[in-house]
């Protein structure tokens, strides 16, 4: 599919339905990961951003946590290779940045290092397991005025 979509900031309690289908698809449909790594209990703690199209079809979902990690990004397979998911990310970062957070982190798989790297994340520490597949923590100073991929906001372009 293609078009355009918008990112909208959801809270858990009144999207977190929507948020966990769309999670499942990708992550237990799609990727075949346990559906235990899907859900972990902490979303209620969580900040969301659902990603919608032009007709507010949910296409995408993430969150981040109070202490600014990001995590459960996942987009619809017909949504992908639209910047979807960096929108997404940028969003989740844009919230941290409304909190005068200092850093956020992320656990990403490996296959998504490079990714993560072309988005000004720094990789910290070793390599270890998440779910059984091996993960980097990765991580990102916000600094004011800081430019580039990971420093912009989320767009419908």
């Amino acid at each position: 599919m293609s078009g355009g979509y918008h990112i909208r900031r959801v809270d858990w309690q009144q999207h977190g339905e929507v948020c966990a289908a769309l999670r499942k698809q990708v992550f237990f449909d799609e990727v075949r990961l346990a559906y235990y790594a899907t859900l972990d209990g902490i979303d209620h703690a969580c900040r969301h951003v659902l990603a919608l199209s032009e007709t507010d079809e949910p296409i995408g979902t993430g969150r981040i946590d109070a202490d600014w990690n990001i995590s459960r990004i996942a987009v619809l397979r017909n949504w992908r290779e639209q910047s979807i998911g960096t929108a997404i990310l940028n969003e989740l970062i844009a919230i941290a940045r409304d909190h005068q957070a200092t850093a956020v982190s992320c656990s990403a798989p490996m296959f998504s290092v490079d990714y993560f790297r072309s988005q000004q994340f720094e990789p910290v520490g070793s390599v270890y397991r998440n779910a059984d597949v091996p993960h980097q923590k990765m991580m990102l100073r916000l600094t004011a005025g800081q430019t580039g991929n990971a420093g912009r906001t989320a767009s419908s372009a």
